[in-house]
């Protein structure tokens, strides 16, 4: 139950790829690991770490299993949303994204550029901006690593002057951000300013 009373209507985990066959002493250890959730927030986050980052079948055992707790911590909610993003789930990394706010859980600056990578990915400007007002509201807007996926989502659909403001905007700049501004002038066939942008470097 949400914040406001209401009713959220969880969306169904995605349909991932079947887990291939896991040995019986792996099983052994995994059982082991779910019976301890409940009361081992440390060993929750050690599993959803491990599980859900590079292989679908692994993910698709973590959301099970995270559909079952009865609490989670950011930390847990980060490691979803990177694992459905880093695995081309970028609609379903939306919805739980918008889940994770219903529910109350505080979002931080590792949750954003998960988020945003998934909004760019199948071009769901509307949300982005949206997903942008909350970075704003929560004063993360500084944050490096989710400046730079900012910056790609806004090249990825024209908006140069956007991404500009933000890249002037950002107190420290690494070599993505640099790269991320060369390649949208480029795209925007603005060679000037991409010159200008790798003197600048």
């Amino acid at each position: 139950m949400g914040t406001n009373g209401n009713t959220w209507k969880c969306p169904a985990p995605p349909p991932l790829v079947k887990a291939s066959p896991v040995p019986p002493q792996q099983k052994q250890r995994t059982s082991i690991k779910e019976e301890d959730f409940d009361e081992d927030m440390f060993l929750k986050e050690t599993f959803f770490n491990l599980r859900t980052l590079d292989n679908k079948g692994c993910l698709e055992d973590a959301i099970h299993v995270f559909e079952n707790m009865s609490d989670s911590s950011t930390f847990i909610w980060n490691i979803i949303l990177k694992g459905l993003t880093n695995n081309e789930f970028f609609k379903e990394a939306i919805d739980y994204y918008n889940r994770m706010q219903f529910e109350g859980v505080k979002a931080d600056c590792f949750t954003f550029p998960s988020v945003i990578k998934a909004c760019t990915a199948v071009f769901a400007m509307v949300e982005g901006q949206k997903v942008y007002s909350r970075i704003i509201k929560l004063g993360l807007d500084s944050d490096i690593y989710t400046c730079n996926a900012l910056i790609l989502m806004y090249a990825k659909v024209g908006y140069v002057k956007d991404s500009d403001e933000i890249f002037e905007s950002m107190p420290v700049k690494d070599l993505a951000s640099w790269n991320s501004m060369i390649s949208e002038y480029v795209l925007a066939s603005d060679g000037w300013s991409s010159l200008m942008c790798f003197n600048k470097m």
